[in-house]
């Protein structure tokens, strides 16, 4: 299960779907990670960690209802960022893209940040 809502109180601006696991990608943030070669032909490796704001999520919600999908629309189109709840954690970030396929919702969050406050 996913929960989505608007950052601010909206009536139409929350939901809770059911997620496809197979086809879903909640992926953990990659490392910032890079790799210089060096004149002497060694090599300069540099790792900064990792961010949540590195990280994609792509959601697929099979049998996604009517009313559903607009609430989905709402989100993508009148919010630049959202929250997202998820077996991940909380966070926040917009909705890139948004398409509907044979009855499921398919979209994309860019991930701007985790968030720390939920205890």
């Amino acid at each position: 299960m996913i929960g989505l809502s608007a950052p601010t109180a909206d009536t139409s601006g929350s939901i809770v779907i059911n997620e496809d696991k197979g086809k879903t990608t909640l992926n953990p943030p990659p490392s910032r990670v890079s790799r210089k070669q060096c004149l002497d032909g060694s090599v300069h490796i540099d790792h900064s960690g990792e961010c949540d704001g590195d990280r994609t999520f792509v959601i697929n919600a099979p049998n996604v209802t009517i009313a559903d999908w607009l609430i989905l629309k709402n989100l993508k189109k009148n919010y630049t960022s959202v929250v997202i709840c998820c077996r991940e954690g909380v966070f926040s970030g917009p909705i890139e893209t948004l398409r509907r396929f044979k009855g499921a919702a398919i979209f994309r969050i860019l991930v701007k940040e985790a968030d720390t406050t939920v205890d």
